[in-house]
């Protein structure tokens, strides 16, 4: 209940200071409809490209990958795609172990693990890819440990993501206790920290994240 009161008072505030908004949420502009993108590489391109990869180069064969994931510069294949992912993986390419995490969480060109989408995320994530901490902190939610998710959130945060700097504030507004979760245990705590997630709710406010700002207009008001 007193959550949906926090909440509540949040919008009403918001309602009420309509005319001047939170500060740096402004309306969005109309972009227009999506156009289909440029193709990338001609085939000229692409073939030297293909010829840096197979010379062992790790971002080419990054590259190569990718023009099997779209059908950019090479016929799509995804399973095709991952093969190469993994050649610049195993060379400690942190871009192309993002890449390979993405393939086995959503399952799309091998088969689906989260397991092992966590492993590359931590081996990309440690490397300071921000993409893999923040995808890395959602399977850690997911995997009921929400200290271990914070943590990786913050790390994103304090990059300057602001995605991560909104996920971060709505831990630490609603904490997370041990217990039991969906029947499984929880396996770390997160308190409340209501000035903390004000921080947070601000810090992607400021980059124009807006999605929770009426939680940050409730925990100022």
């Amino acid at each position: 209940m007193e959550m949906r009161r926090i909440v509540a008072r949040g919008m009403l505030v918001l309602l009420l200071s309509g005319a001047v908004g939170v500060a740096g949420c402004g309306g969005r502009k109309d972009g227009g409809e999506a156009k289909p993108p440029a193709p990338t590489y001609t085939a000229e391109q692409a073939a030297a490209v293909r010829a840096q990869a197979d010379g062992g180069d790790a971002g080419a064969q990054l590259k190569v990958g990718r023009m099997h994931a779209t059908g950019d510069g090479a016929p799509q294949d995804t399973t095709e795609a991952v093969l190469w992912y993994r050649k610049a993986a195993d060379q400690g390419l942190a871009d192309a172990q993002f890449a390979l995490g993405e393939a086995y969480e959503n399952g799309v060109g091998v088969e689906g693990s989260g397991k092992q989408a966590a492993v590359w995320y931590l081996k990309a994530a440690r490397q300071g890819q921000v993409s893999a901490m923040k995808r890395l902190a959602y399977l850690r939610q997911q995997d009921s440990d929400p200290a271990a998710a914070r943590d990786w959130y913050e790390k994103a945060a304090e990059a300057g993501d602001a995605e991560a700097q909104s996920e971060l504030g709505s831990l630490y507004l609603f904490g997370w206790e041990a217990g039991l979760t969906n029947f499984a245990e929880i396996k770390s705590e997160v308190p409340k920290n209501a000035s903390r997630a004000a921080f947070w709710f601000e810090k992607a406010v400021e980059q124009g994240l807006c999605d929770k700002a009426y939680y940050l207009a409730s925990l100022n008001h």
